[in-house]
């Protein structure tokens, strides 16, 4: 959703402030408050700029519209860089193509969010590995 920007370490106690200590942007993700909703995923695209091969919504819902929103908020109110360009949901599949190809049309995918995740991206020679910090859940707003 948004790229997060180191800002330094404190050493602090506790669980939640570990995490808080490692990825600075924990603490402003819990201030984030949203709804469970379902999200179709009805369109496979390719980026043409990275190939990537991608499936996500035709339409988004509003309430992930809103808690994309609201975590980009509350980050850049924390001091935190945020990505430039506009949120676009989608679940990558294949990294790295060079050809544009016609895609396969697909039966749609339904998926309940419930919850959001704090993911950490590590990069490394064979592509990026993703380890899950902390999971926020999703209640009545």
């Amino acid at each position: 959703m948004c790229r997060l920007a180191s800002q330094g370490s404190g050493a602090e106690h506790g669980l939640l402030d570990r995490v808080d200590a490692q990825v600075p942007g924990a603490r402003r993700a819990r201030q984030v408050r949203g709804r469970p909703f379902d999200l179709r995923l009805d369109l496979a695209r390719r980026w043409a700029h990275n190939g990537i091969v991608w499936a996500g919504p035709r339409e988004m819902p509003a309430a992930l519209a809103d808690l994309a929103a609201q975590l980009e908020a509350v980050l850049k109110a924390g001091g935190f860089r945020t990505e430039k360009r506009a949120f676009k949901a989608h679940v990558s599949l294949v990294r790295r193509t060079e050809h544009e190809r016609a895609l396969p049309t697909f039966a749609p995918l339904e998926w309940r969010a419930e919850e959001f995740v704090l993911v950490r991206s590590v990069l490394s020679a064979a592509g990026p590995a993703y380890e899950t910090v902390e999971r926020f859940a999703l209640g009545a707003a």
